[in-house]
């Protein structure tokens, strides 16, 4: 059985150094399946991975696509069936289909289409996992978070408001203002200096204990300016590609505790049973709609460099997907 995937082997800039192969698809051992892709996302992380600035560097050659969707060809395991519809952690998932073990799926709800399921592993985790692990929030309890309009900040969003948390959200860009408060954004600024002030109104007394930072840089400080006495924050994403500065009052007077998550690592730390009650939260909250996932565009594998270049373009809502539809059946 043939198959084809998007291999590099050298480190660098996708469009430059991915390239499109086929060749035999290995047979199954036990406790491996395969499974056809029908979405996978074009995450920051696949093009850090390419480029060798990831937390990992694979051997080459190597595939990229840190997650995606689709179902089971065949399978050597008895815990999965052919047909079944499946959630996926790679890398190495940007493929008409893969050869994977077991321990890398997650069965996708029925009624779940392959592109919210492709997309939840990531930034709806993470965010599950930011608003749980590192304080005790109750209902009423603010957040504060800057890079709102990512994917990661509209899962936030989402997921803090179904929890009953208040959100106050920091973002460049003021066309998704709206669009973010329509998915349950409390307070929603520009982020600038000025801003600091009107969100110190917006919640008062009552300080956030949690500031998520996917920025850095002069944006991490504006969090810090809002975040009450004793409060925690996470750095998970460095867009502006600057340094992470934290004064010695913030510190010594403020008692304020810097922290840094990288999901990679906090899955391999909870295990397997732990990350699947996470995606169980997530998936029923897509299910229920009370969070969804916005696509920006979608692309063929065989279109590969224009989905990535679109994919790597700031601004813009949601994500680029690879689809792979089956004729007949609706992705």
């Amino acid at each position: 059985m043939t198959s084809g995937k998007l291999v590099f082997r050298e480190f660098g800039e996708p469009e430059s150094v991915l390239q499109w192969e086929t060749g035999e698809s290995p047979e199954l051992v036990p406790s491996q399946v395969r499974v056809r892709i029908r979405a996978s996302p074009v995450n920051p992380a696949d093009i850090n991975f390419i480029q060798g600035r990831y937390g990992t560097r694979p051997d080459l050659p190597a595939m990229a696509g840190m997650e995606a969707a689709g179902e089971i060809l065949e399978s050597a395991s008895a815990d999965w069936k052919t047909g079944q519809r499946v959630m996926i952690s790679g890398p190495g998932l940007w493929a008409g289909e893969v050869v994977v073990s077991q321990d890398v799926l997650h069965p996708l709800p029925d009624e779940l289409d392959f592109e919210q399921g492709a997309m939840a592993r990531i930034n709806p985790a993470t965010a599950w996992m930011m608003l749980h692990e590192f304080c005790d929030l109750v209902p009423g309890s603010w957040v504060v978070q800057n890079s709102a309009s990512s994917m990661l900040g509209r899962s936030v969003i989402q997921i803090a408001a179904a929890l009953g948390l208040r959100t106050l959200n920091f973002l460049r860009n003021a066309d998704y203002i709206a669009e973010l408060q329509a998915l349950g954004a409390d307070a929603v600024f520009l982020d600038e200096p000025s801003s600091v002030a009107h969100a110190l109104e917006v919640c008062g007394e009552d300080r956030p204990m949690l500031g998520l930072n996917g920025v850095g840089g002069d944006s991490l400080s504006r969090l810090v300016k809002v975040v009450g006495d004793g409060a925690t924050m996470v750095t998970y994403g460095a867009m502006a590609r600057q340094p992470v500065q934290i004064s010695n009052a913030a510190l010594i007077f403020r008692d304020l505790r810097f922290r840094g998550f990288w999901l990679t690592k906090q899955a391999r730390h909870q295990g397997r049973v732990a990350m699947s009650g996470v995606y169980d939260q997530v998936l029923s909250l897509i299910s229920s709609g009370r969070l969804r996932l916005p696509v920006r565009s979608r692309h063929g594998f065989d279109s590969f460099s224009a989905a990535i270049s679109e994919g790597r373009k700031s601004g813009g809502a949601g994500k680029v997907l690879f689809v792979s539809p089956t004729p007949g059946r609706s992705i």
